[in-house]
């Protein structure tokens, strides 16, 4: 932004001037800066709203007769036709204030009189602009009654009003007072700056009234300059208040800058051509204009991104920038070199202006899309139209790096550099620097490396770039440094950038650099002549010169190890420079030989040094410590030590340290090196055996360690029935296992030994989670294990049967058991030895399991006919000696409850029990007999004689049931029933008793109520033979009672088949039919 003035692209606002009375005591002083400054916006391109804040040391103003200053002053450069001086621009945020602030102390020099003089001819200068004077009184020292006076005086002798003095008693009171004299800006901005406007927009005359002919100038005056000039002066006003208007300001900076390029492109088409005669005076107000439309764009572009629009704000950017561009190109005519190279210089100008306001108001970041505008992360690519796109950028450090792409192959030798280009470098170099410069500061701030750049490719280009534009060597090879930081040492781009290094650098360094080059370590590297010519030492190799892989195998390549087998620690020095490499790019011998190895590992250490007369084999078996550790190309040296652990656990190597050299010529590099870690992350390594390289896998996921198993006993187990069958939920199942049991070979197995039962329920289907299944062995708890310990004691083999329990118990089911569910059993080995436990899987069984053993479980309770009178029908009229009863009779009925069990295949019921409950205690429930079957007879009685219309009776039964050919009984507990049993109701029973075709029948209607009830009925004699001479009763009876607690029986002989007759039972009184019950 230094190509233009600070005050022409400032944040505009009111200019608030302040006097501090030079007798003012410090703390005033200090506190009224402080509060000052903490809404200045001066020298600020973008902030929240504020003023501008200047501190003056005199009252008298001379700016001020000379602020008015403009291109109609025949004083003026621009006379007579200039649009708008840049010092109309500069004095409302330089020279003319909204308000004067006075901060007085009274002092016996400087007293109220002294004071009012001043006061009156100060605002004698302000009151023909309508500057607004304030001032505060500054007190103290125990004077406040005695200021109280003066200040009174002092306003009576100025007429200020109350609005403009303000009494200040102490220095900790000053921020208040500001804020409120701050509460007044608003409305005072409205006041003063609104009439400044209103006076432009007033301003009708569109004409000059001189004649231009008399200068030495060819630019004809048009209306278009006044109302160009007017048009400006009305945007750069409405910037002014507290809170700009800002869309009454981009509008009359929108419309005056229109009209400036077309008076640009009226006055000065083609007048840049090398034969035209431009006038001095006339590339002065060309230049005028340039700067103008400059700073209106510059204006416009920030009022956009004041109202929240930032693509429009960008679009009009990049819009400008071509404007411009085409009005230089017209200007030059055919001169196209001059031209282009005229536009890329000043389109970079405009990045950088651009960059340098967004890195003091931030990057915009992401914009919202549309068919014009793509977006891309740091800025965005606008069609300006159907042929042009543009780059603009909402971050700095691409702005700074675009200008600089426009210059960095850019000459401007044998052209002409205008006037409007302010600032320019007449070293282009120099302004390359600059521009990189800047966008390195900028790439550096933490927003921008965690958001844009978080792996620094951005900021290693930059100094790539300002690197090749540095002639001073040690500067330039610190920023190759610092290029080369930030990206991988083992790409082709740090090659590229070491090359640099190494090309330039001499002595230690030239090697340290060649030893960093990716060719050296591996990569790609591209040709090189490299010359060593001095005795150089390096002492620290800034590479590691040796690879280092451990790795600790079987010798016999076993998957498993186990104490006393033979184990082998190989280690595999390989070159970790390409030193074919290097001897294609240096001038002198090369060669790297190791000079000892010391490995140490669990029990022991392993020291190696080099013999460089030892013959070099693949591997090489340490046995005295020696071995050729010479290194050449891309071969390898192998390492064998071999050992036999004697005990178990983990053997590992911890740490190998090397000390190597590499010789260039009479240039010597050390590295010592003491590596940790040997994890390769692969799954399988190179073993150098007898019989050549074989590739082995490793059962430790680290390579540098292998671990050493106890001896181990063989372990069998199998169930002796190997069929074991299926199980039912609710079953529980024995299984036989034959378990097997050898020592080691050879040495006798010393541990312990466990057989783990593990039981689970798998399917495909959703079943009931909350299934409940046990596994126990014989005399133990469930899931514990089964100690073989003593059992094993002996020498040789042994072999034991033991038996196994499992069980699958019936849940609380809610979701159906599938199917396809089946009981997976899993018995394992826990071997402990030497506090090492292991386990082993020894066989796995499947058994498919049954729902239930039940198709289908019915509940049901049916009435039976108690013939003895006096126990289920006692009669009221007959009271027995021995009874204490002398109420109703208490009536019994007699009932059975039933089960109806449908087993699934070779289920058998061994026995069935009921659980019978009431619910009402009045009731006495009483079970008669033993269960018979899948049967159990009861009866029920009213304690105390009431009647009690129905009874709930609850009941569950418990099943006993076997699988066949299976030795254990389960037990099942069906689920509870609830039925309502009828105590009260008159009812007709049918006992039937058959012999052949002849059938005795015996209804017994009973009244069990102490009502008297009547009834007739009706026998159906169809299909049976009625004739039998016994039958007394009449096959249709008329009304006929029935007494309390009584029985009424009804007895017919009949002979025949089918269905039996139906007996019709009619109430007389409540007009029902009564239903006959078979109690058979």
């Amino acid at each position: 932004m230094d190509r233009y003035p600070q005050r022409l692209l400032q944040r505009l606002a009111p200019l608030i001037k302040i006097y501090l009375d030079p007798s003012l005591p410090e703390p005033f002083k200090t506190s009224i800066v402080t509060t000052a400054e903490h809404s200045n916006v001066d020298n600020r391109v973008w902030s929240h709203d504020g003023v501008i804040v200047s501190f003056v040391d005199d009252l008298n103003q001379p700016d001020l007769e000379t602020a008015s200053a403009s291109p109609l002053d025949p004083d003026s450069d621009l006379f007579p036709n200039g649009i708008l001086s840049e010092k109309w621009l500069e004095k409302y945020c330089n020279a003319i204030p909204m308000v004067f602030l006075l901060a007085v102390h009274f002092t016996s020099d400087h007293d109220e009189i002294w004071w009012a003089d001043h006061l009156l001819a100060l605002r004698k200068q302000l009151v023909e602009l309508g500057s607004q004077i304030v001032v505060m009184v500054c007190s103290g020292d125990g004077r406040e009654a005695e200021d109280r006076q003066r200040l009174q005086v002092l306003q009576s002798l100025t007429h200020l009003p109350d609005d403009a003095v303000f009494f200040v008693p102490s220095a900790t009171a000053v921020p208040k007072v500001m804020r409120v004299i701050n509460s007044c800006f608003p409305q005072w901005a409205s006041s003063f700056y609104g009439k400044k406007l209103a006076k432009v927009q007033n301003r009708n005359s569109k004409f000059y009234n001189m004649k231009t002919n008399e200068f030495d100038t060819e630019i004809v005056l048009t209306p278009k300059f006044l109302e160009t000039r007017n048009l400006f002066k009305q945007g750069i006003l409405a910037q002014y208040y507290m809170t700009p208007k800002w869309s009454l300001a981009i509008k009359h900076l929108e419309n005056g800058y229109n009209t400036l390029v077309e008076i640009i492109s009226e006055c000065f088409a083609g007048k840049f051509a090398a034969d035209y005669p431009l006038t001095s005076h006339d590339i002065i107000v060309y230049a005028s204009f340039r700067r103008l439309l400059d700073i209106a764009a510059f204006h416009i572009f920030r009022g956009y991104l004041a109202v929240g629009n930032p693509e429009t704000a960008l679009k009009k950017h990049a819009v400008h920038i071509k404007i411009c561009n085409d009005i230089t190109r017209s200007q030059y005519g055919d001169n196209v070199t001059s031209a282009t190279r005229q536009c890329q210089y000043w389109t970079a100008t405009q990045y950088e202006l651009l960059a340098d306001y967004l890195v003091e108001a931030g990057a915009i970041g992401l914009l919202k899309g549309d068919d014009n505008l793509v977006p891309f992360y740091g800025g965005m690519r606008y069609a300006l139209d159907s042929t042009t796109q543009m780059d603009v950028f909402t971050d700095p450090v691409f702005a700074y790096l675009h200008a600089y792409n426009l210059v960095a192959q850019l000459s401007l030798d044998g052209i002409e550099v205008r006037d409007y280009m302010v600032g320019y470098e007449t070293d282009i170099e120099e302004y390359r620097r600059r521009l990189l410069t800047k966008a390195i500061e900028s790439a550096s701030r933490d927003s921008f490396k965690k958001q844009i750049d978080p792996r620094g490719t951005t900021l290693s280009y930059l100094h790539w770039l300002l690197a090749n534009h540095t002639s001073a060597k040690t500067k330039a090879q610190d920023l190759y440094r610092k290029s080369i930081a930030y990206v991988d040492d083992n790409s082709d781009l740090a090659g590229l950038m070491r090359e640099k290094l190494v090309v330039n650098e001499s002595g230690a360094k030239k090697i340290v650099e060649l030893l960093k080059l990716p060719g050296t370590r591996g990569g790609h590297g591209t040709p090189l002549s490299v010359n060593i010519s001095e005795a150089t030492k390096v002492a620290v190799s800034p590479v590691d010169l040796v690879k280092v892989d451990v790795d600790i195998v079987n010798q016999s390549l076993a998957h498993h190890t186990f104490m006393y087998d033979t184990c082998v620690i190989q280690i595999t020095l390989t070159p970790n420079v390409d030193l074919q490499y290097l001897q294609s790019v240096v001038n002198v011998p090369v060669s790297l030989v190791v000079n000892h190895v010391t490995a140490e590992y669990t029990g022991g250490e392993i020291l190696v040094k080099n013999d460089a007369s030892a013959t070099q084999t693949l591997p090489q078996i340490v046995e005295n410590g020696t071995a050729n550790l010479s290194l050449s190309g891309k071969d390898s040296v192998v390492l064998h030590y071999v050992f036999c652990p004697e005990k178990s656990g983990t053997f590992k190597v911890t740490s190998v340290a090397t000390d190597a050299t590499l010789t260039l010529g009479q240039a010597v590099v050390t590295s010592n090196q003491n590596i940790g870690d040997f994890n390769k992350h692969q799954s399988y390594s190179k073993f150098y055996g007898k019989d050549g390289v074989k590739n082995v896998r490793t059962s430790d996921a680290n390579w540098s360690q292998i671990t050493v198993k106890p001896l181990q006993p063989k372990i069998t187990i199998d169930a002796v029935n190997k069929d074991i069958g299926d199980i039912v939920i609710g079953e529980t199942v024995n299984l036989d296992f034959k378990i097997n049991f050898q020592h080691p070979s050879t040495h006798k197995f010393e541990g312990s030994v466990l057989l783990a039962p593990r039981i689970a329920v798998t399917s495909e289907h959703e079943f009931d989670k909350d299934l409940r299944i046990r596994v126990y062995w014989e005399g133990h708890k469930d899931d514990e294990s089964l100690d073989l310990s003593e059992s094993i004691a002996g020498d040789g083999s042994i072999e034991l049967v033991r038996k196994l329990f499992v069980q699958v118990q019936n849940p609380v089911t809610r979701i159906a058991t599938p199917t396809d569910a089946t009981v997976q059993i899993q018995i394992s080995s826990e071997i402990s030895v030497e506090g090492i436990t292991s386990e082993h899987d020894l066989a796995s069984y499947e058994m498919p399991l049954i729902p239930s053993f039940a198709h289908e479980i019915k509940y049901s309770i049916v009435p039976r006919y108690g013939e003895d009178d006096e126990t289920y029908m006692p009669s009221s009229f007959i009271i027995n000696d021995d009874t204490t009863q002398l109420g109703l009779p208490l009536v019994s009925r007699l009932w059975q409850a039933r089960l109806q069990v449908t087993p699934v295949d070779d289920v058998e019921i061994v026995k069935t029990t009921f659980d019978i409950r009431q619910s009402n205690n009045e009731i006495s429930l009483e079970i008669v007999g033993e269960t018979k079957g899948l049967t159990q007879d009861f009866t029920t009685t009213s304690k105390t004689g009431f009647s009690h219309r129905t009874v709930s009776v609850f009941t569950t039964a418990k099943v006993f049931w076997r699988k066949k050919g299976r030795e254990i009984v389960n037990e099942h507990t069906t689920r509870e029933w609830e039925v309502n049993l009828p105590m009260s109701d008159p009812r007709v029973l049918l006992s039937t008793k058959r012999d052949g075709e002849n059938a005795h029948l015996r209804y017994v209607l009973e009244n069990p109520t102490p009502r008297v009830f009547t009834f007739t009925t009706t026998m159906d004699t169809k299909n049976y033979d009625f004739s039998d001479p016994r039958n007394i009763v009449p096959s249709k009876q008329p009304p006929f009672p029935v007494m309390p607690f009584s029985r009424h029986v009804m007895d017919w002989y009949v002979k025949g088949s089918g269905d039996l007759p139906e007996l019709k039972t009619f109430d007389v009184n409540y007009k029902v039919l009564l239903t006959t019950l078979v109690v058979d």
